[in-house]
């Protein structure tokens, strides 16, 4: 346990600062790059939906966590292994919130170009944080975590 917990040490920003950071590349996307709408009003007021999902998705996960008493800091060890509520669903509820509020602005915002950003996101997500997430959860819970995994998808 102590050689993957030793890498997880590291520090950098943690991903609701990603997630800010995405929210506005896809602004600036939409006015820089402003090519004609791929959605137009009133559709765009469809993106309301996933936005709504996913911030519930990220709140309820939040708690859920704290009920638990477990880091929530992907850079913490985590004490509590959480597989109900939202992870019944995703392994990543508070991640797939965040991509479908990326997902949600960018059919409201319309334009072509913010489209991509959710797709990024999840990928830089998965390289930056999951992928050392589950083999610290791996390490912590073994067996246990293993089961969850084969019966819970990372996304949905």
């Amino acid at each position: 346990m102590a050689q993957v917990y030793e890498s997880v040490t590291r520090r950098g920003p943690l991903p609701p600062m990603f997630f800010l950071g995405a929210l506005l590349l896809e602004v600036a996307l939409h006015f820089g790059l402003r090519v004609g709408p791929l959605i137009t009003s009133p559709w765009t007021w469809f993106g309301g939906i996933p936005i709504l999902i996913g911030l519930v998705m990220m709140v309820v996960g939040d708690r859920q966590f704290k009920r638990a008493e477990t880091a929530i800091s992907p850079f913490d060890q985590p004490s509590a292994l959480v597989r109900d509520g939202v992870f019944r669903v995703s392994r990543n509820p508070m991640y797939l919130g965040m991509v479908l509020t990326l997902v949600g602005e960018a059919v409201a915002l319309g334009t072509p170009a913010p489209m991509l950003v959710p797709w990024i996101f999840a990928w830089l997500i998965s390289i930056r944080f999951i992928r050392m997430e589950e083999a610290v959860l791996s390490d912590v819970f073994g067996a246990e975590y293993e089961d969850y995994r084969g019966r819970v998808r990372r996304w949905f």
